[in-house]
């Protein structure tokens, strides 16, 4: 997933810039790894985003940006 969430960043993001960011926070009985993708790309409508982990499933307004995306990325 964190995979495919950095490669929609790079697909989506052409001019600005791409941040990783890896943390670690302590929880109840241990500690968790964080990692949060932050970018400055052309983003996801609220209304769009209940269909990022739909199988097939793509924003119709991203479709022509790549169109050689199939769309399964996030549902796996």
């Amino acid at each position: 997933m964190l995979l495919n969430l950095i490669s929609n960043a790079v697909k989506f993001t052409f001019v600005g810039s791409i941040i990783l960011k890896v943390r670690q926070q302590q929880v109840e009985g241990g500690w968790t790894i964080i990692f949060d993708v932050c970018d400055t790309g052309i983003g996801i409508k609220d209304e769009n985003k209940h269909k990022l982990f739909n199988l097939f499933g793509m924003i119709s307004d991203s479709k022509g940006l790549n169109p050689n995306g199939t769309g399964i990325g996030l549902t796996i």
